[in-house]
């Protein structure tokens, strides 16, 4: 008759060395990922607030970089206002000094040429002034909306 010996000691040492095996394998898991979650069994809250926290930085990322883009637009658009300023005070000047009574009519005549160049300068200073390819001051873009919420 057949005899079968149990080895007590090994079939516990081999326990001990599967779970301590599984062990390490998850350590080894989390070291290579970075995370101290891997999978919803390690913790399901912490990997919903972890995944809910994720998408709040990608969307503040992202409110960042529209707040930027936004801000450069404005700056763009004001540039180009500036040098529309810039035109409109040498327009005044030009009209004052038309009706001063001073000029003479060939004068008058320099000084209108002059002014309805200036005027044609207001026309490609907003046909010109872009931002990504769109026009910001020839009034063809009533609106332009950047969202910087969460």
């Amino acid at each position: 008759m057949p005899v079968v010996a149990t080895n007590t000691a090994a079939n516990s040492a081999l326990r001990f060395l599967n779970y301590n095996s599984s062990q390490a394998s998850s350590s080894v898991s989390k070291l290579a990922s970075g995370s101290r979650i891997v999978k919803a069994s390690d913790d399901a809250a912490g990997l919903a607030i972890g995944t809910r926290l994720k998408a709040d930085v990608t969307s503040l990322t992202q409110a960042g970089i529209n707040a930027s883009q936004g801000a450069s637009v404005v700056q763009v658009a004001d540039g180009g206002l500036g040098r529309i300023s810039d035109v409109l005070q040498r327009m005044k000047a030009l009209a004052a000094q038309s009706l001063s009574g001073v000029p003479t009519d060939t004068e008058r005549g320099f000084i209108d040429a002059e002014y309805q160049e200036l005027k044609s300068e207001i026309t490609d200073i907003a046909l010109t002034t872009r931002f990504n390819g769109q026009s910001l001051l020839d009034g063809a873009a009533a609106t332009a909306d950047y969202f910087v919420g969460t």
